[in-house]
């Protein structure tokens, strides 16, 4: 254990804070450090997630004169530490299902033998900490889950503020356009449902990545898309209180944090009832299957048209949303990095 009095250095490889979930995540739990603690960031300018990584990851740690070496990203070090614990966060296994074949033998025959490596793994949701023990035979009793939590900047408007006033109505997607986000599946059912002949138009995150933007023209709704490029969680936040509802039909997801992002902000959700995602919305949202057009169609008509279930969903959200905290986070993670093992 850590002497009482003594300064705690934790080294984080802080190649994962650079942009993307991993690094909100990271920042989150960083800026909450004890007063004890001091972080040493390593690995700034290296690449996070190379096929060379796990080299890297062992070379800094064995510079580091830290009592522990915290890695906010999956890659494990090529060796072990005698000295130094080590602690990583795996936040999904997705390059065993949607990466290509390339990924998924060096997943099985690279990262899953190289954890053996690491002291403790932390995991976003219990749906990872399943498939993970299931994927290998990691001790389950050094597997931790801790839930990520929601930035301050997502709240709902309260009374005596008034939303910023839309020109058009719009549902909300907010993500990259990897394959398992099923982009294709929402614009699709987007295009056969009631909302384009009612005036809505679809609003996602990012640029048009020349995929969607075709799909779209096909269905006959090219101009039914908006592209919102890159928002800061202030115009992010308002755009989720503004929508009729945020859809989040991904096949595959770890946490998926634009689930409880929008039930901070009022509004409702639309999301898959497969992976983590059932987990994590619990009761405050409208699941469906995302492999079933019909499904996803019926859902966004209904959560569009139906008063009462919109208002029983923003109410759900906003109670099941505060129960994904920063604060509650990082104070489970530092009982554990800076606890000296």
């Amino acid at each position: 254990m850590n002497a009482p009095g003594r300064t705690f250095t934790l080294a984080v490889d802080a190649s994962w804070l650079r942009e993307g979930g991993i690094a909100r995540m990271g920042r989150e739990i960083l800026a909450r450090r004890p007063a004890h603690v001091r972080v040493v960031e390593m690995r700034v300018d290296r690449p996070n997630a190379g096929i060379l990584t796990p080299i890297g990851f062992a070379r800094a740690i064995r510079a580091t004169q830290a009592d522990a070496v915290w890695s906010p990203g999956f890659f494990p070090p090529v060796v072990r530490s005698a000295k130094t614990p080590i602690s990583i966060t795996v936040h999904d296994l997705t390059h065993l299902h949607y990466y290509s074949l390339r990924h998924r033998l060096y997943y099985d025959l690279v990262v899953r033998p190289l954890l053996r490596n690491v002291d403790r793994i932390f995991t976003v949701s219990d749906y990872t900490r399943d498939e993970l023990l299931a994927w290998t035979d990691f001790p389950a009793d050094r597997v931790v889950r801790i839930y990520n939590g929601v930035s301050n900047a997502f709240y709902p408007v309260s009374n005596g503020e008034t939303a910023l006033k839309r020109t058009e109505r719009y549902i909300l997607y907010v993500g990259n356009r990897r394959s398992y986000k099923n982009i294709d599946g929402l614009i699709t059912a987007f295009a056969h449902s009631l909302l384009p002949a009612r005036g809505y138009r679809l609003w996602l995150t990012g640029v048009d990545d020349g995929v969607s933007s075709v799909r779209a023209a096909q269905l006959g709704i090219g101009d039914r898309l908006r592209y919102l490029g890159h928002l800061s969680d202030t115009d992010l936040a308002d755009a989720y209180r503004g929508a009729r509802m945020t859809a989040f039909l991904s096949l595959y997801e770890g946490f998926g944090l634009p689930v409880v992002e929008a039930m901070a902000c009022g509004c409702p959700v639309i999301t898959s009832d497969t992976t983590s995602l059932a987990e994590i919305a619990g009761d405050a949202a409208l699941t469906v299957d995302p492999t079933s057009l019909d499904a996803i169609v019926c859902g966004l008509n209904r959560l569009a048209t139906d008063d009462i279930l919109r208002g029983a969903l923003q109410q759900a959200g906003l109670r099941r949303a505060a129960t994904f905290d920063w604060d509650a986070c990082a104070a489970q993670y530092w009982a554990l990095l800076a606890s000296g093992y």
